[in-house]
């Protein structure tokens, strides 16, 4: 991340969330030095890349890794009420991409265990596959919004793990501003992620699957954070998007 974004981002949404009373937000992963994933369960193989739109950033490049493999890291917070989950992403491909991101009750050190079937224990989730956003709400489900590659998106979540819901916004490419999720049809923004599980929601997962493995293409990830309870997602959300959008700006 550009040190002049970092410290527009620091000093411009911190001292707001002060003022609120809201937690501050955690940065999970931003990908700059160091190996990629360390310190995630099964993090290993994992690279990063100079961002083709700013020579000065560090992403995570998801192209290449072995199919149907999940790793994870704990979230240093149990999220049991309400939070903001935020990432960037980027498609390097139309077809090649194949990778889900997700919030889970189950700690990261058990992952090698999730399998499709064991759809109980994925939460909130996210995946990016060829050139659409889809979510899970006991199976995968398209959004409506579309995306291009070669584009830079904000995706933020905001949680609520006491009702076992969640509702998400994109910003980037076409939309200029925060735009609600939908799925296809336009008729449903706020989604349902738990079956039988329960819990906190306690670590944050990658899953990169089969065709995800094409060293052609993929994802970029990047500045994955959290902000935990709230009081107004609403103005969180805003400020955080416009935000974002001045990152990718400059650009």
């Amino acid at each position: 991340m550009d040190m002049n974004i970092t410290r527009t981002f620091i000093f411009t949404l911190l001292p707001l969330m002060g003022i609120m009373g809201i937690s501050q937000a955690a940065v999970i992963a931003d990908f700059e030095g160091g190996s990629p994933l360390s310190g995630w369960e099964d993090g290993n193989g994992w690279n990063t890349t100079t961002d083709p739109a700013n020579a000065s950033n560090t992403v995570l490049d998801t192209s290449g890794r072995s199919p149907n493999f999940n790793t994870g890291v704990a979230l240093g917070s149990d999220i049991s009420g309400s939070a903001t989950f935020s990432f960037d992403f980027r498609l390097t491909s139309s077809t090649a991409a194949d990778l889900s991101l997700y919030l889970t009750d189950t700690d990261a050190g058990d992952f090698s265990s999730l399998v499709d079937t064991q759809s109980d224990h994925f939460g909130p989730t996210i995946r990016l596959v060829d050139s659409k956003i889809q979510i899970f709400d006991g199976a995968f489900e398209d959004i409506s919004q579309s995306i291009n590659t070669h584009t830079w998106y904000t995706i933020s979540m905001d949680v609520n793990n006491t009702t076992d819901t969640w509702s998400g916004s994109i910003l980037g490419g076409s939309f200029v501003t925060p735009t609600a999720l939908t799925l296809t049809g336009g008729s449903d923004s706020e989604f349902d992620f738990r079956n039988s599980m329960s819990g906190d929601l306690t670590s944050l997962g990658f899953r990169a699957n089969t065709n995800n493995n094409a060293s052609s293409g993929g994802a970029y990830i990047d500045n994955i954070t959290i902000i935990p309870e709230p009081s107004s997602m609403l103005l969180i959300t805003t400020a955080l998007g416009t935000l974002c959008l001045f990152r990718r700006r400059r650009r």
